[in-house]
């Protein structure tokens, strides 16, 4: 029988534990503030803080709004979108069960 050498082994035992991190989440709802539910002005504002949202990544939903974030760079800018006092929206949180 030939004698095959195991040449990973060394690398697994000298390799550091992969550290994952937690994913962005997809999934956000900016609720709006009082008198100000309006969802083309809505879709219009998003759309110019955080760019192009596809067609179907912007829903209804509830007193706020349903969008999901197309790419990683956009779901970052969700996370942080700022919400002035003259902004439309009250708070925008991601959305607990969507991923």
């Amino acid at each position: 029988m030939d004698y095959i050498p195991n040449v990973f082994k060394n690398y697994l035992e000298n390799s550091v534990p992969e550290i994952r991190q937690i994913p962005l989440p997809r999934w956000f709802v900016p609720y709006y503030r009082n008198g100000r539910k309006n969802f083309i002005q809505a879709s219009r504002y998003l759309t110019k803080e955080i760019g192009t949202i596809p067609e179907g990544n912007l829903k209804k939903y509830g007193k706020g709004l349903l969008v999901r974030a197309k790419d990683i760079t956009q779901a970052r800018m969700l996370q942080y979108l700022p919400c002035p006092s003259d902004c439309m929206f009250e708070t925008v949180k991601a959305h607990p069960t969507f991923k």
